[in-house]
């Protein structure tokens, strides 16, 4: 998917931990280098993601990522982050 004018995003499908699939998060440019992108916070935490994040889906209209680490299988309790593309990395917003 599309980031900006000079970057890319892939998702990748890593495992199925039960009902919470994750994914691993790359960020190509404009010269084919593959980078993992920063997720930071609004308390100036940064996290990397090195595990992947779960349920995640880009947004093409929104331009966000969310994830959705539910807590039970019928996704009745959970977690849910929605995060922007900003300055080489996503910024949480919800």
């Amino acid at each position: 998917f599309r980031l900006d004018a000079g970057n890319s995003l892939m998702i990748l499908p890593t495992n199925c931990g039960g009902y919470n699939p994750y994914s691993m998060l790359f960020v190509i440019d404009e010269k084919q280098a593959v980078s993992r992108p920063y997720f930071a916070f609004p308390q100036g935490e940064v996290y990397d993601a090195a595990a992947g994040l779960p349920n995640i889906w880009w947004d093409e209209n929104s331009r966000t990522l969310t994830s959705y680490g539910r807590g039970r299988v019928l996704g009745d309790c959970g977690e849910i982050q929605e995060f922007a593309w900003a300055n080489g990395g996503f910024m949480l917003v919800y």
